[in-house]
């Protein structure tokens, strides 16, 4: 195996270390160990995003430094992620900072001078001219990110984008390399492959992609703006099929609460709706029909068929449709309940029932499966009721897991 590409790989699966603070060492696979307390430096660019502090640049840059980290080749893309956004931040210190600094090997300086092109603020281009770097003239800095994300690299520098500005932008570039899932396990295929240049290529792919989930596990357990970043992408209908399986997978092992299941569509699983969610495990459903024939068929052999209202018709009734997985059971009994109500175009309410039984009694159906609320609600919009979108909303119980499940739809009223 060429030494590059045997550097990348046991990199990207064993030690990808964003400045001993950020992503710990270990393998993919295994829980990153404790790591030592961060030196001062590591301090300040772990949690730069939270706090700022623009006025300790000099310092720490020469701390990096004296450290070695600024020279070395492992620490440079995520340093350049880093650095590049705190000058984008700071346009008007740069030539300051630099003055000050001009006593760094030129190694480090060379660091510093990329991040700066990267960053790509006038102030900083006018400093790269006048110190007659012509190779940061000859051409644009790149978009950081718009980088494919299909090397360690470019996942190192969206992390040190991330640690200087919190934004959601560069964690949705690194959940975009799920997409490299259909290259999974050809890191370990690659000995015994012939060690072609598309071998080697597939094998990069997949040791990106396992850096990434590793990555993205690590912080989301360290960093609670990536856990609310990674809990907004997945309700967005952005994410394409891979993205969204990666994510949700990791969220299913990652949450608090542990939620080990998820709702599926057209064979594919999606994250929770606002008419569908799951908590502890515990799912429930909220649709509407006019159909009042699918409560008498529900417990018939065959499968009935749901006819969804989104435009309710006046004088004919529209009712609630509760679906139920996996409630807490006592003795096999479960108790569920709901607060249901309906709010009129203009927001005040046109109906309330709280404590609606969705299921009191013995609960025999499996887990997995998908079960009938024992009670529903009848709504029903009368001739001289306004036109407009209602609101239905139903806050469900589950009270052995002491539980509860904000669901939410509604329809269309014509004149």
């Amino acid at each position: 195996m060429p030494y590059r590409m045997k550097r990348l790989l046991l990199r990207c699966l064993g030690t990808i270390a964003l400045l001993a603070g950020t992503i710990a060492l270990g393998r993919a696979d295994e829980t990153p160990a404790s790591t030592p307390a961060p030196a001062p430096s590591d301090q300040w660019v772990t949690a730069y995003y939270r706090n700022p502090q623009p006025e300790r640049f000099v310092e720490e840059i020469r701390d990096l430094s004296r450290q070695g980290i600024l020279s070395k080749a492992e620490s440079r893309a995520p340093l350049l992620g880093f650095l590049s956004q705190v000058f984008a931040q700071n346009p008007q210190r740069i030539v300051p900072w630099m003055t000050a600094l001009d006593d760094l090997p030129a190694a480090d300086q060379k660091t510093l001078q990329t991040a700066i092109w990267f960053s790509f603020r006038p102030e900083g281009i006018a400093y790269l001219e006048s110190k007659g770097l012509k190779e940061y003239q000859a051409k644009l800095p790149p978009d950081l990110l718009t980088l494919e994300v299909n090397t360690p690299e470019t996942l190192d520098i969206l992390w040190g984008y991330f640690l200087a500005t919190g934004k959601e932008a560069p964690i949705r570039r690194i959940v975009s390399a799920y997409n490299l899932a259909p290259y999974a396990g050809s890191a370990a295929k690659f000995k015994s492959s012939q060690q072609t240049d598309a071998d080697k290529k597939a094998a990069l792919r997949d040791a990106t992609l396992q850096a990434a989930i590793w990555s993205l596990r690590s912080n989301y357990r360290q960093h609670a703006r990536v856990r609310e970043i990674c809990e907004g992408l997945i309700q967005e209908s952005a994410l394409n099929g891979e993205e969204r399986r990666g994510l949700l997978a990791l969220l299913e092992k990652e949450r608090p609460e542990k939620d080990q299941r998820t709702w599926q569509q057209n064979g594919q699983p999606i994250g929770d709706q606002p008419n569908m969610k799951v908590r502890n495990g515990f799912g429930a459903q909220l649709f509407l029909t006019e159909d009042t024939a699918f409560f008498e068929n529900w417990n018939k052999p065959a499968t009935p068929h749901l006819h969804n209202v989104t435009q309710a018709r006046r004088n004919i009734p529209v009712h609630t449709v509760l679906l139920l997985t996996n409630p807490g059971l006592d003795a096999n009994t479960a108790n569920v309940t709901a607060d249901i109500t309906v709010l009129k175009p203009d927001g005040s309410v046109y109906a309330n029932t709280p404590n609606v039984t969705c299921w009191k009694g013995k609960y025999n159906a499996p887990s997995a499966n998908l079960q009938l609320a024992q009670g529903h609600m009848a709504i029903r919009i009368e001739p001289q009721d306004p036109a407009g979108h209602y609101t239905v909303r139903i806050l469900i119980r589950d009270r052995v897991k002491q539980v509860e499940i904000p669901l939410e739809t509604g329809f269309d009223v014509a004149q």
